[in-house]
């Protein structure tokens, strides 16, 4: 792309080490790198030649000048470079003719990088780019401007730490000088290499988004709104918990009267068993031993008649049969127990006496 009009003297307002007054920052800028200065004028001249042909991409050399300490470059002419239609677009003799037309058209510039449409496929640079900016663009102050007329977007790239990196910003100034002129140029057809070359430049494009996915802001907020959670969660006190004992102290209550109650019984059935015991002993009942270790069933005795008058007793007598064969002389007889009767009158009905203990002594 090549501007008849010669690059303009430097104004007043521009200091005298050559960096320009009078600007405005796109972007943001950054204090510790280069500061990248593009001419107006250029910068609407680049747009226009981006938007005259959107049916292939075009390239050519950015000129200017820059301090030797290396704190700022100005950018202030470009030169097209004719891409040829091959399978090597950037060829050695496309780049060696534009060098030379530039030193020819501007002996007081210097070749200070490259610029490179790309319509519709946005400002990141594909790996052919990459490798012709590595090959012809060596020192570390030659850039890059890529322009996409389709999405409006621009962008330069700088060199840092052997690999081209985008500038996060750059500045135009300039802006009061006059509008460059384009010559016209019948717009190239577009072909079926440059489709094919579309394709390759998006579908690289979207590669690398999937190797390297940008971190947008919202990404950010979700992932500390994931940490604020986490540490609410992780030193959030312990909410009060009331536990309804009712039900549980009134079941409690009930086994504890159960078991009171059962406790008692059990001491009242001690107690008749050690009347019984008691009773057996007074009666003579206790210490039998058993035939062949296993009691007999007792049979039982016809009832005695009452004797109308109290008779003698007989501690030796056999006129009751023992029971289980009479080996030990004991006497066991079975009562019906009635209502109304007693242990005395019992008592007195079999041994003529109220009192057991004395049934086998002699009455004086």
């Amino acid at each position: 792309m090549d501007k008849s009009p010669p690059a303009p003297e430097p104004s007043q307002e521009m200091p005298l080490d050559g960096e320009p007054a009078d600007f405005f920052q796109v972007g943001n800028e950054e204090t510790s790198s280069c500061r990248l200065y593009l001419r107006y004028p250029l910068f609407r001249a680049l747009d226009d030649f981006a938007l005259r042909d959107t049916s292939r991409e075009q390239a050519g050399l950015l000129l200017g000048r820059r301090s030797q300490e290396g704190h700022w470059l100005k950018v202030e002419e470009a030169l097209d470079v004719s891409l040829e239609e091959e399978a090597s677009r950037f060829s050695e003799r496309s780049w060696q003719r534009a060098r030379r037309v530039a030193r020819h058209r501007h002996p007081g510039l210097e070749v200070v990088g490259w610029f490179h449409t790309h319509p519709g496929t946005g400002t990141e640079l594909s790996s052919e780019e990459i490798e012709v900016h590595r090959k012809r663009f060596v020192e570390p102050w030659q850039v890059v401007y890529a322009v996409d007329p389709v999405m409006r977007e621009r962008a330069f790239y700088v060199w840092r730490d052997g690999e081209p990196v985008r500038a996060s910003g750059f500045r135009i100034y300039g802006k009061e000088e006059e509008a460059m002129k384009v010559a016209d140029r019948e717009p190239a057809r577009p072909d079926e290499h440059l489709r094919e070359r579309y394709l390759e430049r998006s579908l690289e494009k979207l590669q690398r988004l999937v190797r390297h996915p940008p971190i947008r802001v919202v990404d950010y907020v979700l992932i500390a709104l994931l940490v604020l959670n986490l540490l609410v969660l992780l030193f959030r006190p312990a909410p009060p918990v009331s536990l309804d004992d009712k039900e549980l102290l009134a079941a409690q209550a009930q086994v504890a009267s159960g078991v009171e109650d059962l406790a008692l019984r059990m001491k009242k059935l001690e107690e008749h068993l050690a009347a019984i015991r008691m009773l057996d002993a007074e009666l003579g009942l206790a210490g039998e031993p058993a035939t062949n270790g296993t009691p007999e069933p007792l049979e039982p005795s016809p009832p005695v008649p009452e004797p109308s008058a109290r008779p003698q007793a007989q501690p030796n007598s056999a006129a009751s049969p023992a029971v289980g064969g009479g080996a030990t002389g004991t006497r066991i007889q079975l009562h019906k127990v009635q209502q109304g009767d007693t242990l005395s009158r019992i008592t007195e009905k079999y041994y003529s006496t109220a009192d057991p203990k004395t049934s086998g002594r002699e009455t004086p």
